[in-house]
């Protein structure tokens, strides 16, 4: 997959609202194949009926997170990571409205066009997405983070340190 971010929403709160406004967007810049796997965390947001019916009428399956595998979530957890270490960390945000123009700057401008990623062979996201068009669903809120990747059925991330062991995922207050 290209690793780029085709949709996104920033919310005071993660509730459904905020997911479904994502995978509106994700939607709208793609036409996933039918029976396309979507991979999310654990959260009450993607349990939600109305969530899963979105998924349902758009012919997505629903994936969620096994309980206390930290390896599920991997690649979106990184994407928070560098979006955190590259633009969140470096900026006071007088304003939600100035936090989400940044925020669009980044992923639209800079991530999904220009940012290279080792992981896949020094290209960016749009670069690569040439080759392969499976890609993320992402969401963003003022006070949290939370993203489902969508990955190909059978398609996995993991993230274990040298050592093994899980990394940890942390989520941060976006700085506002």
């Amino acid at each position: 997959y290209s690793r780029k971010i085709v949709g996104w929403a920033m919310s005071e709160r993660i509730d459904t609202a905020l997911v479904l406004k994502a995978l509106t967007m994700a939607l709208r810049h793609r036409q996933p194949p039918v029976n396309l796997l979507l991979h999310s965390d654990r959260g009450v947001q993607y349990a939600s009926a109305d969530y899963r019916r979105a998924l349902s009428q758009a012919g997505l399956v629903a994936s969620m997170s096994r309980k206390g595998n930290c390896y599920d979530n991997a690649t979106m957890e990184s994407f928070w990571s560098t979006l955190k270490l590259e633009l969140v960390y470096r900026r006071d945000f007088v304003t939600r409205n100035q936090a989400r123009t940044q925020i669009f700057d980044y992923i639209e401008g800079f991530y999904n066009r220009h940012r290279t990623h080792s992981a896949r062979g020094f290209q960016s996201p749009v670069s690569r997405g040439e080759q392969n068009r499976t890609s993320c669903v992402v969401s963003k809120t003022g006070l949290a983070l939370s993203a489902p990747p969508v990955l190909e059925e059978g398609e996995r991330s993991d993230a274990r340190r040298k050592d093994g062991r899980c990394r940890q995922a942390r989520a941060y207050p976006a700085r506002l």
